[in-house]
């Protein structure tokens, strides 16, 4: 990347024991809080936005649990996903090799790309497909509005639009043939992007907790695609689930862009109308010692945190 960049650092006199205090205070006291409410913690499954954050929590159990016990699932929510939907992510290079396949198979000898020039414009569709999937999009709404509104358009700008323009055309009512092929296909295979095993989870839930006693404990999410506020949703209504926010106050206020979702969440799930909302801290305003330094670069940016990290005992 080219240009200026400022980097915004946390910095204190005690600032390399509070890197580590901070980012396992919330698993602590989720750890604490969840301790207190099971006993049994075979049938509990932690469930987290990252790698990262499963390897503290599982050290912060560790650390925490005393006497010999059964250790608690902990998946990460693409984990958690697969499991629900019962299908396996697809690797991207293998996706859009599908999909050119399938495009193949929609066009049946027509004029079409090759593979090179529809990895270009694929990539992007790929994409979209994954989108409209995980926001749980009604899928043929979609592909008839989008075709109405390119027609409009064209017809607007040329009565009599030309050959291009037609093809043009032309390609939108493929992406409906093309996004059909390639979910059965990849169905067929109990495989699928990550959009699609979003959809099929949601679909799925309720069969899932008819045969399964897991219980859910959900840490340290914030914005939410539609797919994974009906599970969360779902969840909680079956009292299956518990979900635990990390934020303070501030982010309940209206001026504050980062609490946009989770104010959206409080104030709209039905299942807060009754019930506790975990959790608003009222410790975090404290030591917040901010410094902004001027890093211009990439090799800049990296050799300055390199010195910061090498003042850490």
């Amino acid at each position: 990347m080219n240009g200026f960049f400022v980097s915004i650092f946390v910095v204190q006199e005690n600032w390399p024991n509070l890197l580590s205090d901070s980012m396992k205070s919330f698993i602590s006291r989720v750890v604490e809080d969840v301790l207190k409410q099971h006993s049994d913690l075979s049938k509990l499954v932690f469930v987290l936005p990252s790698q990262r954050a499963r390897m503290f929590l599982k050290e912060e159990l560790i650390q925490t649990i005393s006497g010999a016990t059964f250790f608690p699932q902990i998946w990460t929510i693409e984990e958690f996903i697969q499991e629900i939907s019962q299908m396996q992510l697809i690797d991207q290079t293998q996706l859009l090799f599908e999909g050119y396949g399938v495009y193949l198979e929609v066009l049946k000898g027509k004029n079409h790309d090759a593979f090179d020039v529809f990895s270009q414009w694929g990539r992007t569709v790929l994409h979209d497909f994954n989108e409209i999937d995980s926001y749980l999009i009604d899928k043929k709404a979609f592909f008839e509005n989008l075709k109405d509104i390119k027609k409009l358009n064209t017809w607007f700008e040329d009565k009599n639009p030309s050959e291009l323009a037609v093809n043009y055309l032309d390609f939108f009512h493929v992406l409906e043939a093309l996004y059909d092929g390639l979910t059965s296909r990849l169905a067929a295979q109990g495989k699928g992007y990550q959009g699609l095993l979003y959809r099929k989870a949601a679909e799925e839930l309720k069969n899932y907790t008819t045969v399964s006693n897991n219980r859910f404990v959900f840490a340290g999410f914030n914005a939410l695609n539609q797919s994974e506020e009906q599970l969360f949703q779902t969840l909680l209504e079956l009292q299956k689930a518990e979900v635990y926010w990390d934020i303070d106050s501030d982010m309940l206020q209206s001026n504050n862009e980062a609490g946009v979702f989770i104010r959206k969440y409080k104030n709209d799930w039905p299942y807060y109308e009754k019930n506790e909302f975990k959790w608003i801290a009222a410790d975090q305003k404290q030591n917040r010692n901010i410094t902004i330094t001027g890093a211009p670069k990439n090799i800049t940016q990296l050799k300055y945190v390199g010195e910061l990290l090498g003042e850490i005992q």
